[in-house]
């Protein structure tokens, strides 16, 4: 079975954001998050990540009526 890099969140203190905490302390998530995402690109990540891609779609849905 293939993963996608979604599935790496599997409690609260495992969460990509935590692990990363515990070897660099200074992190800030609403930093940088988005640029991290801003880095590898929306279709990027939609493409890999069809859990973010059904997420996004939603919002546009919402935006668009």
């Amino acid at each position: 079975m293939q993963t996608s890099p979604e599935m790496v969140n599997d409690g609260t203190e495992t969460a990509p954001s935590k692990r990363i905490l515990s070897v660099y302390p200074q992190y800030l998530k609403t930093v940088y998050g988005p640029l991290v995402i801003a880095d590898a690109g929306l279709d990027s990540i939609r493409q890999r990540c069809p859990h973010a891609d059904r997420w996004l779609r939603t919002i546009e849905a919402a935006l668009n009526h």
